[in-house]
């Protein structure tokens, strides 16, 4: 069934971005497209650049409906964008060839841009509009643009005022999901030729991950407000200048998903019956037993500037922004609810974020020079101070909802509320880079560059412990008992003031680190190009949020994480064929890293930041190590004819460590990984807070290839344009993602129909997201992950555990039905 569907709605999105209008597309002969990309800087056909390109235009945006920035992964295999777990705050986490980004200082193995001005993952991972062109250029970026990633760029071009006419659009959808998405813009030529200005607005909101509470009543929501103007000034035919400003807010609130029966009691003498914290949940059912929700509350500010001045062959640029948010996020602690009525286990994270940049940049520009250069200078500086609450010990024993009277015959409950830590980075760097392109004949080009980095960071995690308390029942008032108050859980219940030193981590780094690259290319043939790269990356090292060190030296070591680099090689072939009919782009790669910057799977280690009350916690630690990563993205395109096209893009990376050692779940200590979840007497019987293993593991939890085929048919119906399209996306089993469980094999395909105008002013459409409702369970956490590793006694002295019952997962979204309207004016 997959493949019949896959054959009726495949969509070429590259082919696709060419047509503006289908009566454009009727008459136009197709020898003639040409996708144009500005990769190296500059504009020039996709054929022409020595590298991996994926092109998204805004004509596939607005043909496929993407409304989040997240939406082009699914044009682009092997690109993932999701966010980060728990532990990372949940953060953006972008993953390209094999590595994925992770929290820390100057940290990013995918670089992204708007308008030329690098962002920060958090302001790019928000709801698109307006948008002119988005470009995923594969493997290290250094020598050409503003900063060094070992993995690739993305760059977002938002739509260019036009100072000569009058133009805009209006779009908005809704879906069967509660979705609703409006936007539009509106382009005024304020002086002819000269001046124009550009505003556009969004208004977005949907249900996120589409979860529901079963002990509360608070529905899901992300809801989305901006607005952008820009303003552009071209006096003469040698001098232009944009600025551009944009505003965003967003308000989210959303609740983990869980899978499982709820508890069926916890050890020592209290007993609790099956399903207390919650009925039993099946994956379909997208609820959550979690009292409190995870939300995020952001605004964010950005404005960006590129003037250009055109002299004697040459090009002088400045590019400069800034970016400012406030963020600040709440998260459940107490996951899988095993203390009902818990008011203390929410987590909360404050970032605020403060980035500005400017680059100045010389280059030659036309036709037929022996040597093309560019040469520039780049410096950025960057000001964030996260602070995180978070219960320092949690809570462990349904001890009932405040006001209720613990039996003192069951057990005493130990209660440690907050530690805040505060983890101010500041970084800055400057560089100074050069690339040069030697042209041999008509047919072959020689080209290297390089970049001198000064890079300087701070980064400090000061971690402050609030007064933590006993509580304990007894038979007599609390003011009978020196130092003892009377505590919220109850009469009866005091609580004793217990202090905790204490403690300030801090890492202070600079690096004067040399980035190069060099790259031969050779055009056979005016269809046929063939190349072979070789570059080098940097990235600097940075600190761990939210583990519990203590003051164990294995621990406090792994707070911070070093500094990366690496080295890649890379060979294509990129061909045009049936009269550039069809296209075939193939390149196959190797990456070398010296001290990977990448995060470990969840694991077990022993939490001594209480001496007398050990536990067991879990962890994704940050670490470096030594890895490589192969391989291979192929392209294929095809259009036969004028009404259909068809295309397919692949993506093959396998990244593992190199024979290193590395933090891992190893519950017996023999040195090999295993999903055995050890116990505090197993960890002091090892002599170990941590387990490590020398591993040849997965140093990615994405699947090791994806695809995607797309696909459109287009035919006139009287006056108007009948269309029918769609996009598949196809992933394999995955073992990586999670311990102890795989991922199957799946598919999500998407289905759009419906009617445009000739010139494509207007459009009309009915749309389905997964429309054939694969359910596919995308990651599954142990258990224990959802155990609260506090300390509790009962009346023995005894320690009590308990289990939640429910595993945390992540789902394939629900099938979702939807119309779209569209009109556009002038300019558009």
């Amino acid at each position: 069934m997959l493949g019949t569907a896959m054959a009726c709605v495949l969509q070429s999105g590259a082919f696709a971005q060419t047509v503006d209008t289908a009566a454009a597309a009727r008459a136009e002969d197709r020898s003639t497209v040409d996708i144009i990309v500005t990769a190296r800087r500059s504009e020039e056909s996709l054929q022409e650049v020595p590298e991996t390109v994926t092109a998204v235009t805004d004509e596939t945006i607005k043909k496929l409906n993407f409304t989040n920035f997240q939406d082009i992964a699914a044009v682009v295999p092997g690109l993932t964008l999701g966010t980060g777990s728990a532990s990372s705050g949940g953060a953006p986490a972008p993953s390209l060839r094999g590595v994925s980004q992770e929290l820390g200082a100057n940290a990013g193995t995918v670089d992204i841009y708007i308008n030329e001005v690098p962002v920060d993952t958090y302001s790019a991972f928000q709801a698109i509009y307006d948008v002119g062109s988005i470009e995923v250029l594969r493997g290290p970026q250094g020598t050409l643009r503003g900063r060094t990633a070992p993995s690739g760029a993305i760059t977002i071009a938002t739509r260019k005022p036009d100072a000569v006419e009058w133009g805009g659009y209006f779009s908005a959808l809704g879906t069967t999901k509660n979705q609703i998405n409006a936007q539009g813009a509106i382009n005024v030529p304020l002086v002819r030729d000269k001046l124009a200005l550009r505003v556009a607005g969004l208004v977005d909101q949907n249900d996120g991950n589409f979860v529901h509470t079963v002990n509360g009543t608070r529905s899901p929501f992300v809801k989305t407000e901006s607005a952008r103007a820009s303003l552009a000034f071209t006096p003469s035919d040698n001098f232009d200048a944009t600025i551009t400003y944009q505003w965003l807010h967003l308000d989210k609130l959303q609740y983990g998903q869980y899978v499982g029966t709820g508890t069926a009691g916890l050890a020592g003498s209290l007993i609790q019956p099956l399903g207390y914290n919650g009925p039993a949940i099946e994956a379909g059912d997208r609820l959550s037993p979690d009292e409190s929700p995870q939300t995020t509350k952001r605004t964010q500010h950005f404005v960006s500037a590129q003037v250009n001045w055109e002299f004697g062959g040459h090009r002088l640029s400045y590019i400069g922004g800034t970016s400012r948010y406030k963020q600040v996020n709440s998260s459940e602690f107490d996951l899988g609810n095993l203390v009902i009525g818990n008011p203390v286990t929410q987590m909360r994270a404050t970032d605020p974020f403060h980035s500005t940049t400017h680059e100045v940049r010389l280059s030659t520009i036309g036709k037929g020079n022996l040597i093309d250069y560019v040469v520039g200078y780049f410096h950025s500086s960057a000001h964030a101070s996260t602070t995180v609450s978070q219960p320092a010990s949690a809570l462990a024993g349904a001890f009932g909802r405040p006001g209720t009277t613990p039996d003192p015959n069951i057990f005493n409950l130990r209660y440690v509320p907050f530690v805040n830590v505060d983890v101010p980075i500041r970084s800055k760097e400057n560089s100074f880079y050069g690339n040069a392109t030697l042209h041999i004949g008509d047919r072959t080009d020689i080209s290297g560059g390089a970049r001198y980095i000064i890079a300087e960071g701070r980064t400090q995690q000061i971690r402050t412990f609030t007064p933590a308390f006993n509580a304990v029942a007894l038979p007599f008032p609390c003011a009978f008992v020196p130092g003892a108050v009377a505590s919220p859980y109850g009469a009866g219940v005091c609580d004793f003031p217990v202090q905790i030193p204490s403690s300030d981590d801090v890492s202070v780094g600079k690096n004067k680190p040399v980035m190069w690259d060099v790259s031969l290319t050779h055009r056979f043939s005016d269809n046929l190009m063939a190349y072979a790269t070789a570059g080098s990356s940097f990235r600097g090292g940075g600190a761990v949020i939210g583990l519990n060190a203590g003051t164990d030296p294995v621990l406090r070591d792994l707070q911070f994480f070093d500094d990366e680099r690496s080295v890649t090689y890379e060979a294509g072939v990129k061909s045009s064929w049936l009269n550039n009919r069809l296209r075939v782009n193939l390149s196959v790669f190797r990456q070398n890293f010296d001290g990977l910057i990448f995060k470990t799977p969840t694991i077990s280690y022993l939490n001594t930041q209480d001496p007398a009350n050990p536990a067991v916690n879990l962890f994704e630690f940050t670490v470096n190590a030594k890895a490589v990563v192969t391989g291979l993205d192929l392209d294929v395109a095809f259009q036969p004819n004028s009404y259909f096209n068809i295309a397919g893009t692949f993506s093959y990376a396998d990244g593992k460590v190199d024979n290193d050692t590395v933090p891992c779940q190893d519950g017996n200590f023999d040195g090999t990984p295993d999903s055995i979840i050890p116990t505090v007497a197993d960890f002091q019987a090892a002599g170990q807070s941590l387990a490590f293993c020398r591993t040849n593991d997965s140093v990615s939890r994405d699947p090791i290839w994806s695809g995607t085929v797309q696909s459109e048919f287009t035919y006139p119906v009287g006056e108007v344009d009948a269309y029918l399209r769609g996009l598949a996306s196809i992933f394999p089993s995955n073992s990586r993602r999670s311990i102890g469980y795989d991922v199957p094999s799946y598919a999500l395909v998407n289905v759009y129909a419906g009617i445009r105008s000739p010139d494509a002013a207007w459009d009309v459409g009915i749309f389905v997201r997964n429309a054939f409702n694969q359910q596919t369970i995308l990651s599954r956490a142990n258990e224990d992950a959802v155990s609260l590793n506090g300390a509790a006694t009962d009346s023995s002295g005894a320690r009590v555990f308990g289990r939640s019952g429910f595993f945390p997962i992540t789902y394939t979204p629900p099938r979702e039905f939807g119309l779209s309207v569209r009109y556009s004016f002038g300019s558009r």
